[in-house]
């Protein structure tokens, strides 16, 4: 009874389109650069719920403990083009089964903990894994922390995409510059919205009926 969805290439939809409960799942794989404990792994990113979420490590990464609160430390994130070269700050990975074009993002803040909210990073893809392409920046500017995530009313910050013409299979999103500074940067849900590459589908009837037609008067 699991569900199998052919390829849409026409209509946007969210991705991950099903709700992680692993680090790998229906093709999706989800990793960091570093977590901070073990409740809070890459995948609780992406598993619907913004009460736990991803923590990076306070090491290699440290952000910074006065104002503006940057990233001190380049983590192990290289070969970006179309913007500036290596930056610093820890990164969150989504692996697709399929290559999106994406459209926007939508960053949740973690439940009671919009005091630290993302103030700036970016969005970048890649279709090997290793060679990364700049497509989204983001901005909070006139944005209040209250509205990057609550229990009750869940506001996401939408970042939208500045790459209108590539498919990527991997997507990464990097903090930058936070609120405040406690070491870590968090997110509590991480959505990407996009139209999939359209892709030939064959449909088989595999066992004794392979090759012929059957009669079932």
């Amino acid at each position: 009874n699991d569900l199998i969805r052919f390829p849409d290439a026409t209509n946007v939809r969210k991705y991950p389109d099903t709700v992680m409960t692993g680090p790998a799942q229906r093709g999706y794989v989800a990793s960091v650069s570093s977590v901070l404990d073990s409740p809070y792994p890459a995948w609780k990113a992406f598993n619907g719920d913004v009460v736990d979420g991803w923590l990076s490590d306070i090491s290699p990464v440290t952000y910074s403990t006065s104002s503006p609160f940057d990233a001190t430390a380049e983590n192990s994130l290289s070969g970006i083009t179309g913007g500036v070269g290596s930056r610093n700050g820890a990164w969150l990975k989504l692996e697709l089964p399929h290559k999106i074009k994406l459209n926007e993002a939508r960053l949740y803040g973690r439940y009671n903990y919009n005091t630290e909210r993302i103030d700036a990073g970016y969005i970048y893809g890649s279709n090997d894994d290793t060679n990364w392409t700049q497509i989204g920046e983001i901005s909070v500017s006139g944005i209040s922390s209250g509205n990057l995530g609550t229990y009750t009313e869940i506001d996401p910050l939408i970042i939208t995409s500045t790459d209108t013409t590539n498919y990527y299979k991997y997507f990464i999103i990097q903090p930058t510059s936070l609120t405040r500074q406690f070491g870590y940067t968090l997110i509590g849900q991480m959505e990407y919205y996009g139209t999939q590459e359209s892709t030939p589908v064959l449909a088989r009837l595999g066992g004794a009926f392979e090759g012929k037609v059957a009669n079932f008067r």
